[in-house]
């Protein structure tokens, strides 16, 4: 008998073990295959976001918060530079494009980014309809953030300071207590500079004034929000 015979007949006479080995292997080598192709799709994408930037450059911080906020829109940035900064940056003689961003502010969870037409050349971004922005408060959004926010041309919308996370996301970071360190020592730092404000919340880009940020007062804001939702919530 042939050792091919052989292992057939071995096969066929356990035919679980031999299920089970052949099912092994086929979902070892499908890991592998999306492992792999998973990696490729990342260094793609991280080749084409990178191409053309050779330089960040922002505020005091972190740089990996920076090149994360300022590239790849994945983090909460640094902060901006002053203008001065961008003019020097520009008559340098190594610099042969400068590109300013400003971030901070959102609109429904999506980033709004101050800049210039040439951050639209940087990533080969076209207009499908309308024009580019020429004078302060107007704004070009991508295809998916007008299709998701139901926006078009010539409409207007309320940007809120910060990612403007929905209420869902804000009740599990209270319940997680996941920001109030970050609350407290602002609180403290505001105190201690002698500023006094309303304290302000915004949810799905409605805007609460509170009296504090008490669990209470902020449990009852989200209720408030989501009983203004299941309302029809903004109505043309």
């Amino acid at each position: 008998m042939t050792l091919a015979g052989l292992a057939w007949r071995y096969l066929w006479a356990r035919p679980l073990v031999a299920a089970l080995n052949l099912l092994m292997l086929a979902l070892g080598f499908g890991a592998m295959v999306f492992v792999t192709l998973v990696a490729e799709q990342l260094e793609h994408q991280t080749q084409r976001d990178l191409a053309g930037i050779d330089l960040v450059v922002g505020a005091k911080g972190s740089p990996l918060q920076m090149i994360l906020a300022g590239v790849f829109q994945v983090d909460v940035p640094t902060g901006n530079i002053p203008l001065a900064t961008v003019a020097q940056l520009r008559e340098h003689p190594l610099a042969a494009s400068v590109v300013p961003l400003s971030m901070g502010d959102a609109v429904q969870g999506f980033r709004i980014v101050g800049t210039e037409p040439a951050y639209l050349d940087l990533y080969g971004a076209r207009l499908a309809q309308g024009r580019l922005w020429a004078k302060p408060l107007e704004a070009v959004l991508g295809a998916g953030v007008a299709e998701s926010a139901r926006l078009g041309i010539g409409q207007s919308f309320a940007g809120t300071h910060g990612l403007g996370k929905d209420g869902d996301d804000l009740r599990k970071a209270l319940q997680e207590q996941r920001f109030r360190e970050k609350v407290q020592f602002s609180q403290s730092e505001a105190r201690r500079a002698g500023l006094a404000g309303t304290p302000t919340l915004y949810v799905n880009g409605r805007r609460h004034l509170i009296p504090d940020f008490s669990d209470t007062i902020l449990d009852f804001t989200l209720d408030d929000e989501e009983e203004w939702t299941r309302s029809g919530g903004w109505r043309d």
